[in-house]
This record gives structure tokens, sequence and C-alpha cells, in this order.
């Protein structure tokens, strides 16, 4: 594996997207759990292609550039590894991590057992499953790698889920059961608690209690006999006390910072988080902050009232952050 095919290999393997000039754009979403014709469906993490290079992501060579390498020598060794990893037929290979062809991304072994460890453990059991049962019957065993490839194209999106075996599905419904059974114990034990306190009250103490439910003196008898007993008003003489009339204060308008210079755009909420805590850690005097779209989680260090205010703040900050892959974003 080369050192460009090691870097998308660990940026897909930390859930994020590359962009490959010239090529398009990786990234991986998860597909949440679901139940779906009785079945229980894990969830997934897949790797998706675009064709179009995504503006709210990192390229390739900005990532070269940011652990050391000059600009030009990263375009320079990225051009002769896509000279190399392109095909005749127009399949892109990369080196342990997977290839492209026809707009379809095909994960390697290695990459889809890191991104989905339990799922590759379920599809093992249950290949090694059937060839036992094949075998018991006297079928001939056919011992075959199949890699499920989840298809993509830019407008939509396929996952394929493996099965929850029926074991795992009850283990997960046994803690809901204690659960009730012990809420049914506490409140059990709380009600007889209560009537155990009324009880020794009434055949003790003639039942006296200091305050009723609507702020009465009470007297519960043996005979079990309520008898409310309203306390003689009590009038306090009141005192006129001057109003104080205060200024009113002008509170000045919210100023709009609608202008924001993006650093980076994630899939995953935990992406834009580590990027936040990276810049918060060194650049202190930053205001660092994120917002959601309807695709990405943003990345801010700058909020400005004008889009001169934001391209200048990138003119001022590119060089220090190390990203000249920053651009300004009108939040509406």
């Amino acid at each position: 594996m080369k050192a460009i095919d090691k870097i998308i290999f660990n940026e897909l393997a930390s859930r994020k997207a590359v962009v490959l000039p010239g090529v398009g754009t990786l990234g991986v979403v998860r597909h949440t759990a679901e139940i779906k014709g009785g079945e229980l469906k894990s969830p997934v993490n897949q790797v998706v292609y675009s064709k179009h290079e995504a503006k709210d992501a990192f390229s390739i060579i900005s990532i070269m550039e940011s652990i050391g390498m000059p600009r030009d020598a990263a375009t320079v060794a990225y051009g002769e590894w896509l000279s190399e990893a392109k095909g005749g037929d127009g399949t892109v290979n990369i080196g342990g991590v997977g290839k492209i062809k026809n707009d379809i991304f095909t994960p390697t072994v290695e990459l889809e057992q890191l991104l989905n460890p339990v799922r590759s453990q379920n599809t093992s059991q249950a290949r090694a499953e059937n060839a036992s049962s094949c075998a018991s019957a006297g079928a001939p065993v056919h011992h075959t790698t199949h890699h499920a490839a989840a298809h993509h194209t830019a407008a939509h999106h396929a996952a394929h889920y493996s099965s929850v075996p029926p074991a795992m599905y009850e283990k997960r419904r046994h803690p809901n059961l204690l659960t009730n059974i012990l809420l049914g114990v506490i409140i059990l034990l709380l009600l007889g608690f209560t009537t155990l306190f009324v009880v020794d009250r009434v055949l003790t103490h003639g039942g006296v209690f200091d305050k009723g439910f609507w702020g009465m003196k009470c007297h519960v008898s043996k005979h079990n006999v309520y008898k409310p007993v309203v306390s003689a008003p009590v009038v306090v003489p009141t005192q006129e006390v001057p109003a104080v009339v205060t200024p009113a204060e002008t509170v000045a308008p919210a100023v709009a910072r609608n202008y924001h210079l993006i650093a980076g755009s994630f899939i995953l909420e935990s992406s834009a988080d580590e990027l936040i805590a990276r810049y918060r850690r060194q650049f202190p005097d930053l205001t660092v902050e994120k917002f959601f779209t309807p695709a990405w989680v943003k990345v801010s260090v700058y909020q400005g009232e004008t889009r001169a205010d934001a391209e200048e703040a990138k003119r001022r900050l590119a060089s220090r952050l190390g990203n000249w892959d920053m651009w300004v974003y009108h939040k509406r």
C-alpha cells in the first residue's frame, strides 16, 4: 500500500470524506438500525462515491500538505499516483482501499471489516454454519469469497444490512422486562410504607396531621372520620410602598453575523467535533462553532457581518491555520 493509499484508507476509516481531484469524492455514510420484514437490521457504515468534487470536504492534496509536504510536491505526487491507479477502462484502483468502476465504489475486505466489524463477524459465522449444514447433508461445499458492494450514485444510496441472530434479539428484550419488574416492586414497596404510616397515625396518635392538601389543619379520628378544622384568618396590616419607576433601557439591536468562514464540512458530527477541538486547542483566540445544513455539519472559524469581512478573514487566517481550502458561506 502506497503513502497516498494509506492516507485515503485512514481518512475513510476515521469516517471522513476525501476529495480526489479529477476523480470525485469518497465519504462514509452510516445507516441506522431498523426493523424490516420482522427482522432487526444492524447499522452499517457504507463508503459512497460521487463523481463531483465536494467543496465542503478536504482534498487529498490539502491533507498531504497538512502533514508537511509542500503543495507543489503533493500535486506532483498525486498526479503520478493517479496515472498508475487509473486503468484503461476508467477504473481507479486504490491499493488496500477498493476500486471505483462505472461510478460504483467497491471497498476491500480489510476496509469493510474495519468499518463494520460486527457485520463482518456475523457474515463469517453464517458462512461457516452454511458450509457445515451443506457438508452434513452430503452436498458439495463451494468455498467462495463474497464481498457485498454498496452501489451508489450521486443521488441515491442503497445499503445492504445483515440481520441480528434471534439470540441477540432476545438479549436486547430482557433488560426491558427486568426494568419493568423492578419498577413494579418499587411502587408496591412505596404503597406499603405509605399505608403503614397512615394506619400507625390513626391507631396510636389519633391521626393528627399538621397540614392537609388545602393548607388546613386536619384531624383523623380512630373511626376514620376526617374533620377539617379551618384556622381563624389572620389579618396583617399592609403598608403602601411607593412604586419605583426605573427609566427604560435602550437595547441596541443585535448585529447579524451570517457570513461564515468555513474550515471544513463533514458527514459525521464527530469528525466536526474533532476539528473544533483541535482548533480550540491550537488557537484559543478563534471563535469556532458548528452548525447543521440538510446534508453536512459545517465548522466556522469566523463570523462576519458582510462578505467582505469574511473574505478578509480568509486571507488573514489561511496561512495561520494551514488551510487554503476555506470558503465563505452565507447562512440565511
